[in-house]
């Protein structure tokens, strides 16, 4: 439960910072291996279920709203980069890139933002998952 509280915390953390500043992907690597122990632990604890302090409607509701958070989110990352998978620098300009060809041009600050923008999906993402390891601890 303390890791799923702990990977819960750090996406909250590191998806507010996408907001107020650049904020590289690598920093989902935190989220990501405290979900992983939580997996890990939660696999080798078997049957043992910890109590919650917050009742499983309670938390179905929050799954839920988190789940439409992560669609909408990532939808909205999708449709700011122009519908494209990567960015790049070519010839000196900032372009953005799908399976390798160049779809559009971009400003800097757009090159700049991608990564962050990415960092905001997969934080969003680390913590619906953390909230329904929480849900599944407390069964």
């Amino acid at each position: 439960m303390v890791l799923s509280i702990a990977a819960g915390a750090s996406c909250a953390v590191l998806h507010i910072a996408t907001f107020v500043t650049a904020v590289p992907i690598f920093w989902l690597i935190l989220p990501v291996a405290l979900l992983a122990g939580l997996v890990f632990c939660s696999e080798q604890a078997g049957t043992q279920r910890s109590r919650a302090l917050i009742s499983i409607k309670g938390m179905g509701l929050l799954n839920a709203v988190l789940l439409a958070y992560v669609v909408l989110t990532y939808w909205h990352v999708l449709r700011a980069n122009g519908w494209t998978s990567n960015v790049s620098v070519v010839d000196g300009g900032y372009v953005a890139m799908q399976h390798g060809h160049v779809i559009r041009t971009i400003t800097e600050h757009e090159y700049r933002m991608f990564a962050t923008l990415w960092a905001r999906a997969g934080s969003a993402l680390m913590a619906m998952m953390a909230s329904v390891g929480l849900t599944h601890l407390s069964d």
